[in-house]
C-alpha cells in the first residue's frame, strides 16, 4: 500500500508487493489504514484473494489514519485521524488527493488520539475511543451523520480501558474493554447501558481468556466476540453471558509480526484481520472451530513498511 505515492492504482500481494494499475469502480469494498506510511488505500473486493490484488491509494494533509468506520449506506467514511474524525463523502467514489466533507473536533480537555470510531447508525450516534492525558475513555456524538467543526460530546464513559481496545455491542448496549495493562490471561471487562452511561462507569462483569490479546472485535447478530494477540485469532460464544474463564476456540494465524487489528463484517459472516504487513480475511467466520485451517487465509502481503492499522467495511 505505501507505493502508489499520489493517488490511483497500487498493488499488494506476495512476498514482493509491486505497484501496477488498480481502478476502483464500486462501492463493494474495504478501506485500510497503513500508519507505516502514512497511507489510506481502498480495494474493491470484500473477498481478496491470496495474492496481488488492485488498491488505490489516497493521498492528504492527514498525517496519520488510526481507524475508520464505512457508513455503506450514506457512502461515508469516517476516519481517526489523530485527534479529529475526518469524514469523507462518496467514499467510493474517492480518488487522488481526497479532502474531508467534514471535520469533527471533539471538545475534550486533554485529548491527544482518537484511537477508535464506532457507528451505531439506529440511533445515528457516533462513539469514539480515546486517550486523554493519562486515561482511556469514550466519548459518544449525537446526530453523527450531521455534525462537524468542533463539538462537545454528549457524554463521556470512562473507567479502566484503554480507548483502542474496545468493542461495542450496540444491540445489546454494551462496551467489551480490555484493561489497562496487559496481561496474560487477559481478562475482559464488560460495561453496560452504554446507550446511557456517562462518567465514571462500573465493570458490571468480566471474563478472562487464557492468553495475552490486544484487540477484540464483536459480532452482535450472532453474540459471538473475537479476540487477536500472541499470534492466534480466539473466539468466544454467547459473549453476553461469559463470566469466569468460558472455554475459547483458539486458531495460530501463520503470522504474528506487530500488534493485529481486527474486524468483523456480520453482514457477510467474515472476519478482517492484519498484523504488520499482512492481511488476513478469514469467510464464513462463525462457523471458524478447532480443526479450521487458516494457512490459507493471506490475503495481502505488503510491502515491508507497511503497518495496517485498521479495516473499514460497509455496514
Amino acid at each position: 500500500m505505501s507505493a502508489c505515492g499520489g493517488g490511483g492504482g497500487g498493488s499488494a500481494g506476495g512476498n514482493n508487493a509491486g505497484v501496477g494499475p488498480g481502478p476502483v469502480v464500486s462501492g463493494n469494498m474495504v478501506f485500510v489504514g497503513d500508519t507505516g506510511n502514512y497511507k489510506l488505500a481502498a480495494i474493491d473486493t470484500l473477498t481478496p484473494k491470496p495474492g496481488a490484488l488492485s488498491a488505490k491509494i489516497f493521498t492528504s494533509d492527514t498525517t496519520q489514519w488510526l481507524d475508520g468506520a464505512f457508513d455503506g449506506a450514506r457512502d461515508e467514511l469516517y476516519v481517526a485521524a489523530l485527534n479529529k474524525i475526518d469524514v469523507y463523502a462518496n467514499a467510493s467514489k474517492l480518488d487522488g488527493t481526497i479532502k474531508p466533507a467534514r471535520t469533527i473536533n471533539p471538545d475534550v480537555s486533554g485529548l491527544i488520539f482518537v484511537q477508535r470510531v464506532f457507528l451505531d447508525k439506529a440511533n445515528d450516534r457516533l462513539y469514539i475511543g480515546m486517550k486523554a492525558r493519562l486515561n482511556g475513555a469514550v466519548a459518544v456524538f449525537e446526530q453523527a451523520s450531521k455534525i462537524n467543526g468542533t463539538v462537545t460530546p454528549s457524554r463521556i464513559i470512562s473507567g479502566p480501558i484503554f480507548g483502542n481496545s474496545i468493542t461495542l455491542d450496540f444491540k445489546r448496549n454494551v462496551l467489551y474493554a480490555l484493561p489497562l495493562c496487559c496481561s496474560s490471561p487477559t481478562e475482559i471487562g464488560v460495561m453496560e447501558h452504554i446507550d446511557t452511561a456517562r462518567g465514571e462507569t462500573p465493570i458490571t462483569r468480566r471474563f478472562a481468556v487464557p492468553t495475552y490479546v490486544n484487540n477484540l472485535a464483536l459480532d452482535s447478530s450472532r453474540d459471538r466476540l473475537y479476540l487477536v494477540g500472541d499470534g492466534k485469532v480466539h473466539i468466544l460464544n454467547s459473549a453476553s453471558t461469559a463470566v469466569g474463564s468460558p472455554a475459547v476456540t483458539s486458531l495460530a494465524l501463520p503470522t504474528a509480526r506487530g500488534i493485529p487489528v481486527l474486524t468483523i463484517d456480520t453482514a457477510n459472516d467474515r472476519l478482517y484481520t492484519g498484523s504488520g504487513a499482512t492481511a488476513f480475511v478469514l469467510d464464513n467466520a462463525s462457523q471458524l472451530n478447532n480443526s479450521s485451517n487458516l494457512v490459507q487465509a493471506v490475503a495481502v502481503m505488503g510491502t515491508p513498511t507497511t503497518n495496517i492499522s485498521f479495516f473499514a467495511v460497509p455496514q
